[in-house]
């Protein structure tokens, strides 16, 4: 099986994906922990 350039792009672009989702719901989490602290 060859490794082309085109599944590897796939694969690079599908874990940025998943790095922005995961840093989106630590950020929401961080937020909403913060929000219940500060009523």
């Amino acid at each position: 099986m060859k490794n082309n350039p085109g599944t590897s792009g796939v694969l690079f672009f599908k874990r940025l994906i998943v790095k922005r989702i995961a840093n989106r719901t630590i950020f929401f989490v961080t937020l909403g922990i913060a929000s219940k602290h500060l009523s």
